[in-house]
């Protein structure tokens, strides 16, 4: 696997949903780590809630 490109939301407003701290971790545990984000999204008050996160090996070539 090149790269994965997840969801992830950094203000819950789903019961039980991951936050993005809880995704990152269980990313790292599997040698995956935060490469970029796109696509994001902000509330009206301009409070960061959701982005598209790209991750990549923890020795992926896009790193060096």
């Amino acid at each position: 696997i090149l790269a994965f490109i997840l969801e992830v939301t950094f203000v819950a407003r789903l019961v039980d949903a991951p936050e993005a701290g809880t995704i990152i971790t269980f990313m790292a545990e599997r040698d995956f780590v935060l490469y970029d984000l796109f696509d994001l999204r902000v509330r009206d008050d301009q409070t960061l809630f959701q982005a598209d996160a790209v991750f990549v090996p923890q020795n992926s070539p896009l790193r060096s």
